[in-house]
């Protein structure tokens, strides 16, 4: 006995609930943000916001990793409406996904013969939400301009969830858009090096100087170590150890040791000061700057006038790396060199501009003194040469005090020192940019601090404020799942059917105008655009949604990241009009062309040629090809084309085939055609009787047979005989000929009426029928009579016949 249907219905849904749930309880945990609460008032009236939501993963060199799960994060927020969060637990919905979108990091820092559609290196389960990485997460690749910051490195994925009612619901399907936030963690998987290259045989040396008679307590910056880790993973401690009378240096040195603080210097810091330095913030979310402070009064006639010792700098793992130490004692200078007021720059023309020093303060004794310049320079500018240094010093020019050189300083007030040491150089005393240029900069603001030193080891800075000016050097870029083959069902009216959607970003700076855009279409007669998403851009963060960034456990430093928000991007819905139906048998494919146009001067535009096959449906029923029809395909709509055959052109057939014809012998072909494509247009044929249901009384009538014993008709439409004719019982057969077409659906057939004459062959010898007598006189011999007799007893007459004797 078989299970009442609503107990089977319960069987399958508590074993797809299992199922279900079991996707979630098995799903690696991830770390849940929902810190983005968008501002309705900001919003325009047809737009949404995506729901957002952030995870951790740890850098790693394995190249599969399972990031998140969707479907649990999605359970999980608190972002979704109300109504269609019970619809979804309540499984009255089933969520799936579709990928639009991933961060331009993760494509432009993958190795060059890497470069490939970023479907292949994103794996996103449409069923369960499953988000996988198919090639290796390298913090310091994807975000090299974090490397050795606390800035964040992370990877944005835009994807659509489509929420299709499951079959016991009534609900209407409905797409929310998630911006899931991939925050890769960085691990210690580099070790300290420095960068100051200045002996001959290419072996790190830096090369410090020190006055004589300088005051006990003195700092002397030393160099350091880079390391493109994290912060927490960076340099955490400098050692010295003396290559030369080891006794003697840690006699009149040691080693002193402060968390980076903006703009200050080793020779600006006070005890007081180091202190303060020192227990302010977490320990390590700023770098570790080295001193070298004295001890002991300097006399150059008794110390000589040089120390050696090799720096070592040690990183969270003790990984290190080391540099060696050159310390010149030198005789007292009372002048240090002097930035001019004006230099000489020069805009991205190579045109020869002047900038003026901006007014300071002066300094006080203790401190470095600083010149400050600021000028503007476009980002896209191909003009390598910035500036043309000048300092002068008081000091004769021919003896080493007075000559000046300049060199980038290790300490940049922003912590971008990694950054500047990629795009900007000193050459011959002009300052340079390198081949990198300033795209794809984060921040909108770049200052540079260039040291002048005479040969005599006294120096000042200069600090060059660029203020960076957005170009518009970025066309929107469109990007489309699927277009291999983009389809929409013909015949799809009352509602707009969804054909793909589309995203558009543009790179520019998103505080530019240059990064916003528009987009429409060539051809709206059966196509519509809508946007329906846009993401956030560089202003939305509030000051709540710092707390909160703060107050997160998971959040890490406070560091606001704008790695993967640059630039603006909108997602669009191509749909077909509700109004209009598409009639794939007027026309197979259909060809629309998108355009996004910028709203930078000049305006970069960006072009999509978009292909939709229209896909059949099984609407037309097939129709047999008979001598007033031969071509059916021109007589225009389906609707004329029924009329007119219904009207003209009856399906019917007649044939002959003699009644000493052999079995398997070919008739004659019934052929049909359907409109439609496919498994639709795919046909069989079937014999039946005429009138199946008749009980006829003579049994020369064509019904009182079945055909398909005597008949049978090929895939092709060929009618053979199968059985033996006798003309004599019965000489013409009417039967139908059925074409049905393949439709999943459903299947449409039309019939044809097949009328077989048989045709006679001399087969049969006259006969008499009865006896014929005569009496004549026995006498006579003449002509008695001419008898001319009436009679049907010939088998193959057809009919009566006459016969003389």
């Amino acid at each position: 006995m078989w299970p009442s249907p609503v107990w089977t219905n319960s069987i399958v849904a508590g074993f797809v609930n299992f199922l279900y749930l079991s996707i979630l309880i098995h799903t690696p945990p991830v770390v849940i943000s929902t810190r983005y609460r968008p501002n309705p008032s900001s919003m325009h009236a047809d737009l949404t916001r995506p729901v957002r939501f952030t995870v951790s993963i740890s850098e790693s060199d394995i190249a599969d990793q399972t990031v998140a799960n969707l479907t649990a994060l999605l359970w999980a927020s608190t972002e979704i409406p109300t109504r269609m969060s019970t619809e979804l637990h309540t499984q009255r919905v089933r969520p799936k996904y579709e990928l639009l979108d991933v961060s331009a990091n993760l494509l432009a820092n993958l190795p060059p013969q890497r470069h490939v559609n970023f479907v292949q290196l994103v794996q996103l389960d449409s069923q369960t939400g499953v988000v996988r990485f198919t090639v290796p997460l390298d913090r310091e690749r994807l975000c090299p301009d974090a490397m050795g910051t606390e800035q964040k490195c992370t990877i944005s994925l835009l994807i659509a969830i489509h929420l299709s009612p499951t079959n016991d619901s009534q609900l209407s399907a409905q797409t929310i858009y998630a911006d899931l936030t991939v925050l890769v963690i960085d691990v210690n998987d580099n070790a300290p090096y420095f960068t100051v290259i200045n002996s001959a045989d290419s072996a790190p040396l830096a090369v410090l100087t020190v006055d004589e008679e300088c005051p006990i307590g003195t700092m002397i910056q030393l160099p350091q170590a880079t390391d493109p880790d994290a912060l927490e993973h960076g340099v955490q401690r400098y050692e010295f150890h003396p290559t030369t009378t080891p006794a003697r240096v840690r006699e009149y040195f040691d080693i002193v040791q402060f968390r980076h603080q903006p703009g200050l210097r080793c020779e600006d810091v006070t005890p007081v000061q180091l202190e303060l330095v020192n227990g302010r913030g977490p320990a390590d979310s700023r770098p570790m700057v080295a001193c070298l402070r004295t001890i002991k009064r300097l006399d150059r006639e008794t110390v000589g006038d040089q120390f050696h010792f090799r720096l070592v700098a040690f990183d969270s793992d003790e990984k290190r790396g080391e540099i060696a130490v050159q310390l010149l004692v030198r005789d007292v200078n009372d002048h240090a060199p002097e930035w001019a007021s004006k230099l000489e720059r020069f805009d991205s023309t190579g045109r020869s501009l002047w900038v003026s020093a901006s007014p300071t303060d002066p300094p006080q004794p203790s401190e470095t003194r600083q010149t400050h310049y600021a000028f503007s320079v476009p980002e896209c500018t191909t003009q390598h040469k910035l500036v043309r240094l000048e300092a002068r010093d008081q000091d004769d020019a021919q003896q080493n005090a007075g000559k000046i050189t300049f060199r980038l300083s290790e300490h940049s007030p922003d912590s971008q020192t990694n950054t500047l040491r990629r795009r900007i150089f000193i050459s011959n005393n002009h300052l340079y940019l390198t081949d990198r240029g300033l795209r794809g900069l984060v921040q909108p603001n770049l200052t540079v601090v260039v040291i002048a030193s005479d040969g005599a080891g006294k120096s000042t800075e200069a600090w060059f404020h660029l203020r960076i000016e957005d170009c518009n050097d970025h066309r929107p870029m469109i990007l489309i799942q699927n277009t291999d083959y983009i389809s929409i069902p013909e015949e799809s009216t009352g509602q707009s059917h969804l054909i793909s959607l589309i995203t558009v970003r543009d790179f520019d700076l998103v505080t530019s105008p240059n990064s916003k855009f528009t987009c429409f279409l060539n051809d709206t007669t059966y196509l519509e655009l809508k946007e329906v998403v846009t993401g956030p851009t560089a202003d939305d963060s509030t000051p709540s949604e710092a707390t909160h960034l703060r107050d997160d456990e998971s959040a890490g430093d406070e560091s606001v990241d704008l790695t993967a928000r640059r630039g603006r991007w909108s997602v669009y819905r191509l749909g077909s009009r509700p109004e209009i139906a598409f009639d794939r048998e007027a026309g197979a494919v259909y060809t629309v062309l998108l355009e996004c146009v910028d709203k930078g001067i000049p305006a970069l535009t960006a072009t999509r040629l978009i292909t939709i096959h229209v896909e059949d449906i099984n609407d037309n029923a097939p129709q047999f090809i008979t001598r007033c029809s031969p071509y059916l395909q021109n007589l225009g709509t389906v609707e004329r084309q029924q009329q007119q055959l219904d009207r003209d052109c009856p399906a019917q057939f007649e044939f002959t085939v003699y009644e000493d014809a052999e079995r398997g012998v070919l008739i004659g072909s019934v052929r049909a055609m359907d409109l439609d494509s496919g498994e639709n247009a795919r046909l069989v044929y079937s014999l039946h009787p005429l009138h199946p249901s008749s009980n006829p009384t003579n049994s020369n009538e064509s019904e009182s047979f079945r055909p398909e014993s005597l008949f049978a008709v090929s895939p092709m439409g060929e009618l053979h005989l199968i059985g033996e004719l006798d003309r004599e019982s019965q000489n013409r057969y009417e039967f139908l000929v059925q074409a049905t077409d393949h439709g999943k659906t459903r299947q449409l057939s039309s019939t044809a009426t097949v009328t077989i004459l048989v045709g006679d062959v001399n087969d049969c010898a006259p006969i008499f029928q009865g006896e014929y007598v005569f009496e004549h006189p026995s006498s006579y011999f003449g002509l008695l009579a001419r008898l001319r007799v009436r009679t049907s007893a010939h088998p193959n007459s057809g009919g009566k016949r006459d016969g003389e004797f």
